[in-house]
C-alpha cells in the first residue's frame, strides 16, 4: 500500500541500461502510431513523454491509438516491452479486441505482441499510486530493456466514491481526502516525467472537465487532444486532433488521417 512518507527515488535508479547514441537517435525520431500525419509532428529529445487526452463521449479513437502504440513498439522485438497500467476504466477488453482486429489487418502474431506487454490493473487511486511510485521503478530495473509505459484513465479512480470510502476510514475530514489525492496525483505525474528520461512515458485518459489541463500542459512536452466537433446542420460528428509541443501546435480532422473500422 502507498505510504505518504515515501519519496520519489532518484532518477538514476530507474534504469541501469546503457543507451547508445544510435538508439537515442531512433527514440528521438520514433514513429508512434505509424500514422505519418501525426508521427511527423512529434519529436522526442531529452524527455520522451506524451499525454493523449480524449474529450469525446466515446473512447474508440483513444483506444485505437493506444493499440497502435503497443503494436508499433512491441510487436516484433522481445527487447521492447510495454508496461500497460489501467487506472480503473475496465476497457482492457476493448483494447484487446482492437489489437485482434489490427493483427488481422496488419498480419502480425498477436501472441508474440502480448508476450511483450505487461498488464497491471488498479482498482483504487491509492493502488494506482503505489504501482507507479513504488513498484514501477523496481520493475523497470528488473526488466533492464527498452520500455514504454502507458497509464490509462487516471481520472476513473481519482473521483470514484469507493476510493473515498476506503480512505475515509483513515482520514475523517473530507477535505483531507481531496488534498491527499492532489498530492498523490502530483507525485504520480512527477514520476511519469522522471521515467521519460529513460523510457517512453505515455498518459492517456478521458477528461471532459479539463481538470488536469494545468498539471498536464506544464509537465508533458507533447500533447495530443481528441475532441468532437458537432455539425448540427448536417447531423454529423467529426473528430478533431489537436497536437501540441512546447514550440508549436497543429490540428487535423481524423477522417483525413485514417479510417477506423
Amino acid at each position: 500500500m502507498y505510504s505518504p512518507n515515501n519519496k520519489i527515488k532518484n532518477d538514476a535508479t530507474y534504469s541501469t541500461k546503457f543507451i547508445s547514441a544510435y538508439e537515442e537517435l531512433i527514440d528521438n525520431n520514433r514513429k508512434l502510431f505509424n500514422i505519418p500525419s501525426i508521427d511527423d509532428f512529434f519529436h522526442f529529445q531529452d524527455k520522451k513523454n506524451i499525454s493523449i487526452i480524449n474529450r469525446c463521449k466515446t473512447t474508440h479513437f483513444l483506444y485505437h491509438l493506444i493499440s497502435k502504440l503497443c503494436i508499433q513498439y512491441s510487436k516484433n522485438n522481445q527487447n521492447n516491452k510495454t508496461i500497460l497500467i489501467d487506472g480503473g476504466s475496465n476497457n482492457l477488453g476493448c483494447l484487446y479486441i482492437d489489437l485482434i482486429k489490427l493483427s488481422v489487418k496488419e498480419q502480425f502474431n498477436t501472441n508474440q505482441l502480448l508476450n511483450n506487454i505487461i498488464l497491471s490493473r488498479a482498482f483504487t487511486f491509492y493502488q494506482l499510486a503505489n504501482v507507479i511510485i513504488n513498484e514501477l521503478p523496481i520493475l523497470i530495473q528488473k526488466l533492464n530493456c527498452k520500455i514504454q509505459i502507458i497509464v490509462l484513465d487516471i481520472l476513473d479512480t481519482l473521483f470514484s466514491s469507493s476510493t473515498n470510502k476506503v480512505k475515509s476510514k483513515l482520514i475523517k475530514n473530507a477535505s483531507d481526502i481531496k488534498e491527499d489525492k492532489i498530492k498523490l496525483l502530483d507525485e504520480i505525474l512527477q514520476n511519469m516525467i522522471s521515467f521519460s528520461r529513460y523510457c517512453f512515458s505515455i498518459l492517456a485518459f478521458t477528461d471532459f472537465r479539463n481538470i488536469l489541463n494545468k498539471s498536464i500542459f506544464s509537465r508533458f512536452n507533447q500533447i495530443l487532444e481528441i475532441v468532437s466537433i458537432d455539425n448540427n446542420q448536417k447531423n454529423d460528428n467529426k473528430t478533431m486532433l489537436h497536437m501540441k509541443t512546447t514550440h508549436t501546435k497543429k490540428s487535423l480532422i481524423s477522417d483525413s488521417i485514417l479510417e477506423i473500422v
